[in-house]
């Protein structure tokens, strides 16, 4: 049996990592999937996705399955606010993660969110958090737009499991872990309200203790924004 065992799904940070009974702490959703801008004042946006990815650690492993979803609501010009959600399989085992984050929009290719959320499978369970930076094209006259996000994520590692009490029993916490992580994505604009997302990602996990390694994902998903006022407008 190899000393660490590793998956990787969608966001390419939402991981184990095995050595006997230690497993690595449920982290944040940490992909983008949408340009740089905030989803404007009265508008709703939904993002559904799903994607695989590798890890680079004594051995590599391909995700089974892992989907992504998101809603928001634009406050003003300025803020969104939203749930994401992660959630993936693997050998049986099902984990999931979310949170609740805000997006800020700095200048007009600029703009800055952060999130705190929890995370639970048959390891173990996390509360945790990441914080980001997107920068990206914003071309009203151009099918397509591309943009690049660089985070920082934590998750703090607790005992015990609601997706799997029994698997979790007699367990230790999970390992707290750091990540960080470049999302690069191109969307493609089919009509003013609905969006094609291509992303892929690359990062790295550092484990309170233990091997730290690189991790790779690819992804796609559809965006739809509707506004709910006649004058507002979609981006």
């Amino acid at each position: 049996m190899m000393p660490y065992r590793q998956f990787l799904s969608l966001t390419a940070v939402a991981a184990l990592m095995f050595s006997g009974c230690i497993a690595i702490a449920p982290p944040s959703p940490m992909v983008t999937f949408g340009g740089p801008q905030v989803t404007g004042k009265g508008v709703t946006e939904a993002v559904g996705a799903a994607g695989a990815g590798i890890s680079f650690f004594e051995e590599n492993e391909i995700a089974e399955h892992a989907w992504f979803g998101r809603v928001r609501q634009g406050i003003n010009e300025r803020w969104d606010i939203g749930i994401d959600l992660l959630g993936y399989t693997f050998e049986k085992r099902v984990s999931v993660s979310g949170k609740v984050s805000a997006r800020y929009q700095l200048m007009s290719r600029v703009r800055l969110e952060g999130g705190i959320g929890i995370g639970d499978d048959s390891q173990g369970r996390s509360v945790n958090g990441d914080f980001g930076l997107t920068i990206g094209t914003v071309r009203p006259d151009r099918v397509w737009d591309v943009y690049g996000t660089v985070r920082y994520g934590y998750a703090h590692g607790y005992a015990g499991s609601t997706l799997d009490s029994k698997a979790a029993e007699g367990l230790i916490a999970p390992v707290h872990v750091s990540t960080v992580m470049l999302n690069l994505g191109a969307q493609a604009r089919v009509t003013p309200h609905v969006r094609f997302i291509f992303e892929a990602g690359v990062g790295h996990l550092f484990p309170s203790h233990g091997l730290h390694g690189a991790v790779l994902y690819l992804g796609g998903g559809l965006m739809l924004r509707v506004p709910w006022r006649k004058w507002e407008s979609v981006r």
